[in-house]
C-alpha cells in the first residue's frame, strides 16, 4: 500500500489516492482501499470530492448489496437457534411437558417450537411434547454462521433460506455506496492547487493579521490625508 504524510506527518490521503492511479490507473473500489487504510469511508469521500472538482479523477459509483445479522441473529450465534435449543431440551425418550419446555426457555419455546413442529421434528402427545427424530442439524445457525463470517460463496447458495430468515427478524440486507475512480482529464501525480482555492481556513492567523494590518493602514493613510487638508 502507498504511503504518504503531509507537512505536518498527518496521512496525506488525498496523495495517496493520486499515487496508487499514477500506478495503477484506477482505484476498482474506494469501500476497499478505506478497509485496507483502515480509516472511515467518509474520508475518502471527501477527498474523492475535492479532487473531482478539479478533474483530477472521474468517478463511477458502485452499490452493493449483502446481509448482516439482527441482534436476534446474534443471539442465535452465540446460543444456536429456537428451534436448535426446543428440540435439544426434549430427551430422547418420554419427552417433556409443554409447560415444563415454557418454563426452562420461555419466549424461544414457542418460536422454537414452531419450527420443530413443522419440520416434523416433533410432535405432541396431549401435553407431552416428543422427538420424532433422534438428532437434527441447525441449519439456521450454519447460515447465520456464515453471514457473520462473510462467507459469500456461502451465503449464495442459501438465498431462499435468507429470505425466509429475514421474515425470522434474524438478518436484513444492507446497501452500500462507494465509488470506482480513474483518472480525469486533469489528472498529475502530485496535486497543484489553484490561488482560488486559497481560503481563510488554508492562511489561518494570517489572514486575520492581514486583514487588520490593512485597516490600519488605510485609517492611518485617511488621517494623515485628512490632517494635510487642514494645514
Amino acid at each position: 500500500m502507498t504511503s504518504a504524510q503531509d507537512d505536518t506527518g498527518s496521512v496525506d490521503y488525498e496523495q495517496i489516492i493520486l499515487s496508487i492511479l499514477s500506478k495503477d490507473n484506477e482505484i476498482p473500489n474506494t469501500w476497499d482501499l478505506a478497509c485496507q487504510l483502515k480509516i472511515d469511508h467518509q474520508i475518502l469521500v471527501g477527498v474523492v470530492k475535492s479532487l473531482l472538482s478539479d478533474r483530477y479523477v472521474t468517478e463511477d459509483s458502485l452499490s452493493t448489496t449483502y446481509w448482516v445479522l439482527t441482534a436476534e441473529g446474534e443471539q442465535v450465534v452465540e446460543h444456536g437457534s429456537p428451534e436448535n435449543q426446543v428440540f435439544n431440551m426434549i430427551p430422547v425418550e418420554n419427552g417433556l411437558a409443554l409447560t415444563e419446555l415454557q418454563t426452562a426457555l420461555g419466549d424461544i419455546a414457542k418460536i422454537g417450537l414452531g419450527v420443530c413442529m413443522k419440520n416434523k421434528w416433533v410432535k405432541k402427545n396431549g401435553d407431552v411434547v416428543v422427538r420424532t427424530i433422534d438428532s437434527i442439524v441447525d441449519e439456521t445457525s450454519v447460515i447465520l454462521n456464515a453471514v457473520a463470517s462473510l462467507s459469500i460463496e456461502s451465503i449464495d447458495k442459501y438465498e431462499k433460506e435468507l429470505q425466509n430468515l429475514k421474515r425470522r427478524k434474524l438478518v436484513q440486507q444492507v446497501t452500500r455506496k462507494s465509488s470506482k475512480i480513474t483518472k480525469g482529464p486533469e489528472f498529475r501525480e502530485v496535486r497543484v492547487r489553484k490561488m482560488a482555492d486559497l481560503s481563510k481556513a488554508m492562511l489561518g492567523n494570517k489572514a486575520e493579521v492581514c486583514v487588520q494590518y490593512d485597516h490600519m493602514s488605510i485609517g492611518l493613510y485617511m488621517n494623515i490625508s485628512i490632517g494635510n487638508d487642514t494645514q
